[in-house]
């Protein structure tokens, strides 16, 4: 299959899931409130959530988010290896490791970084690694 053909047989594919109305949509809701979503007016539930705890309206953690903006602004993306923000050391080396129940965590800032520093650590030179058509583009 040529460039041209391949690219037209995406494009097709694309078309025909949005046609179909697959994604790019649009929640309709003024506010979240819960784990459902309503989309062409249909009241659905969401898996598109990365909050795997259901943790996304715990007061506390909504308390605690508006006090650390309160104290440090909304942009305090340093980047860990040049500053930290004084946030970063209480949570990586006292909380995270008592809620997790080990010495130490490992805490990264990127899927793909994850993916970088610990592949190499648990895989060796004749490994064979199987992915699903899925799989995150870093692995």
């Amino acid at each position: 299959m040529d460039a041209s053909s391949f690219r037209e047989a995406i494009f097709q594919v694309h078309s025909h899931g949005r046609d179909r109305g697959h994604y790019f949509l649009a929640a309709e809701d003024p506010r979240f409130d819960d784990r459902h979503i309503s989309v062409a007016g249909k009241r659905l539930l969401s898996f598109g959530s990365c909050s795997y705890l259901g943790l996304e309206f715990d007061p506390r953690l909504i308390d605690g988010g508006v006090e650390a903006y309160r104290r440090y602004g909304t942009q305090t993306s340093f980047s860990r290896g040049y500053l930290s923000c004084p946030l970063y050391p209480e949570l990586e080396e006292d909380l995270l490791p008592r809620i997790f129940g080990v010495p130490r965590v490992l805490l990264l800032p990127s899927t793909s970084i994850a993916h970088h520093v610990v592949m190499p650590a648990l895989l060796a030179e004749n490994d064979a690694v199987v992915c699903d058509h899925q799989v995150h583009r870093s692995v």
